[in-house]
């Protein structure tokens, strides 16, 4: 038996084995440590939900197969209903073996292409009462949108059309000239969404640097914001952002004080 005969038997094999436990040792690992951080907290953990990945599907990131969602911790964060987990999906992606590679290793006339694993952080704040659905986030330099952007879009339209067919989602001005160019915002009412948006929060946004960071997404039972940060750290900023944005909006006039 020569040496690639017994590489093929043996060897190769065991390397799958190998590969196989380590990427079971590291995600053992993430589990204790995602298990003792919601121990701390007070929160619930799940390793897995077979349901969540459902409801946040609409998040402009996703894009592939194998949608799930894992590591998910559920409590109270500042008063407030939290969810908090890692949304993963993964693509096919083309392999680039540059200049001096071979991109058709197998010969069979097309670009070979590998599964590639993508993971979002996931925060949910939970509201005392509903909002209008809307879509805030700062303006990037380059005017036109992107695709996520613009699917956002749809899925606020849809929303809307869903809810009264009159209603069409549109991008919302407030009038106030360096807040508009600064952010941009979109929501099926722009009228409530006007009101919500007082000076008060329109400079605190301005002045913020997670507003500059992070989009907002309001789904009427509660506001979302992601970014590819899973540690439970990470979680708790854009948990702080939310809370924080929470405290700045006219609560008194809209749904009641603020939790205590």
């Amino acid at each position: 038996m020569d040496l690639q005969a017994i590489f093929s038997y043996v060897a190769l094999p065991l390397l799958v084995v190998l590969g196989l436990w380590a990427t079971w040792a590291k995600e053992k690992k993430t589990y204790d440590k995602k298990k003792r951080e919601a121990a701390k907290n007070g929160w619930t953990y799940r390793r897995f939900d077979r349901k969540l990945h459902r409801k946040y599907r609409y998040l402009p990131f996703v894009d592939g197969g194998s949608l799930r969602a894992t590591h998910v911790m559920r409590g109270e964060y500042r008063g407030r209903p939290l969810t908090m987990f890692t949304l993963q999906f993964s693509t096919e992606e083309y392999v680039d073996r540059g200049r001096s590679g071979d991109d058709d290793l197998d010969n069979d006339g097309n670009r070979d292409t590998h599964r590639v694993k993508h993971r979002y952080g996931v925060v949910a704040v939970g509201l005392p009462a509903p909002l209008p659905d809307f879509d805030l986030q700062a303006k990037k330099a380059s005017a036109k949108p992107s695709r996520p952007q613009r699917l956002l879009r749809n899925v606020i339209g849809a929303v809307g059309g869903m809810v009264n067919d009159s209603v069409h989602t549109a991008t919302v001005e407030t009038g106030d000239e360096v807040f508009d160019k600064a952010f941009e915002i979109w929501s099926p009412n722009p009228e409530r969404i006007r009101e919500l948006l007082t000076p008060t929060v329109r400079t605190w946004l301005l002045k913020s640097d997670k507003a500059k960071k992070y989009t907002v997404r309001c789904t009427g039972d509660e506001i979302v914001t992601w970014g590819t940060g899973t540690d439970t750290a990470i979680g708790k900023v854009k948990a702080n952002y939310l809370n924080d944005l929470l405290d700045q909006l006219p609560a008194d006039q809209l749904w009641g004080p603020p939790p205590a």
